[in-house]
C-alpha cells in the first residue's frame, strides 16, 4: 500500500549540561543541572506542515517527506522506517544536504555521523521514550537528547502526527 499524506511536525529543543541547573523543557522549571548561556534560555519549537508518503509492504512501513527551510534542513530528504512487529524501533535516514542515519529505541545509545555542507561529527542519541501508533491513529511522539562529540548536549521532544491527504478517495482510511 502506498498514500499520500499530511504530515504536521512539532520539535521542542532546549541544550542542556550536566552542572548546576537546567531547564526541564516537559515541566517548564529549572532541575538539578544547567541550561547552556543564561537561565532565561527558552526552548526552541519548530513546527510545520508538508506533504509526504506512506509506504507499508511485507511489514515494513515507510514515512517520506522533503525537509523545510523551518526545519533547518532545506535540501533533505527525511525517511522514518520501522517494521509493524517492532513500533517501538525506528529508523531515521536523512539525505540530501544533510546525511545521517539515526535509530531510536528507548534505552538505546546510538552513535552515528552526521554530514552537513561545513563539517561532519559524530553524534551520539539516546532515546528515553518512544510512541509509535502511526499505523492505528497517525501519531508519533520520540522524547531523545542527543550530544555532539566534545560538545553540548540537547533534549528534543518530536511530535509527528499523520492525515490521510485524499481521505475521500480511500475507503480502508487507517491514518486519522
Amino acid at each position: 500500500m502506498e498514500k499520500k499524506i499530511i504530515l504536521k511536525l512539532r520539535s521542542r529543543r532546549v541544550e542542556v549540561s550536566s552542572d548546576r541547573f537546567r531547564y526541564d523543557i516537559f515541566t517548564g522549571s529549572y532541575m538539578p543541572g544547567r541550561i547552556s548561556g543564561d537561565m532565561e534560555v527558552k526552548p526552541e519549537v519548530i513546527e510545520f506542515m508538508t506533504e509526504g508518503l506512506l509506504r507499508i509492504e511485507g511489514g515494513r512501513c515507510e514515512l517520506s517527506y522533503d525537509e523545510s527551510e523551518l526545519s533547518g534542513l532545506e535540501g533533505s530528504k527525511t525517511l522514518l522506517v520501522f517494521d509493524e512487529s517492532l513500533p517501538d524501533t525506528l529508523t531515521m535516514i536523512r539525505s540530501g544536504a544533510i546525511k545521517v542515519t539515526m535509530v531510536f529505541c528507548p534505552g538505546l545509545r546510538h552513535v552515528c555521523r552526521y554530514d552537513n555542507p561545513l563539517i561532519p561529527f559524530e553524534l551520539t542519541l539516546m532515546t528515553h521514550s518512544l510512541k509509535n501508533s502511526l499505523l492505528v491513529d497517525g501519531r508519533l511522539e520520540i522524547d531523545y537528547t542527543t550530544e555532539l562529540a566534545g560538545g553540548g548536549r540537547a533534549r528534543t521532544r518530536l511530535t509527528a502526527v499523520i492525515h490521510d491527504a485524499n481521505p475521500a478517495e480511500d475507503t480502508d482510511n487507517i491514518i486519522v
